[in-house]
């Protein structure tokens, strides 16, 4: 993953996701989108559940970045890799963008670990990744 931080945060080149992380309340995550190119977001203590075809799913609220004048994801991002830096400065793969609000004041993120188990579910087998 190739992903520009930007201005005042570190610039990282070629990052490797070494690790599956969850997704807390308040942490900073990244994601690199089509549309919006490299964003950074504060996971919010939202929960979400989202009703579709008589199916629920289980997501958690993503704002942008405190005091700055950017989506954390829009149309065209969906499916990117939401990821965050450790405290030793790793990087943790904790979900994927799956959708926004109406006004992309938010955006809806799946924590890669519950992707993961409905995977695993699925398939009647124990699924990792393969991380670099």
């Amino acid at each position: 993953m190739t992903c520009s931080i930007g201005q005042n945060y570190v610039e990282a080149e070629d990052v490797n996701v070494i690790g599956v992380g969850d997704l807390m309340a308040g942490d900073i995550i990244l994601k690199c989108g089509r549309t919006t190119g490299t964003t950074r977001g504060m996971v919010s203590q939202v929960s979400l559940i989202i009703w579709e075809d008589g199916v629920s799913t289980s997501e958690i609220a993503v704002v942008a970045y405190p005091n700055n004048n950017e989506f954390f994801g829009n149309k065209g991002d969906s499916g990117a890799l939401a990821v965050r830096f450790t405290a030793t400065n790793s990087v943790e793969a904790v979900g994927l963008l799956v959708g926004k609000s109406s006004t992309p004041i938010w955006a809806a993120v799946t924590p890669i670990r519950a992707i993961m188990d409905r995977i695993s579910t699925r398939l009647g087998v124990s699924l990792e990744l393969a991380l670099c």
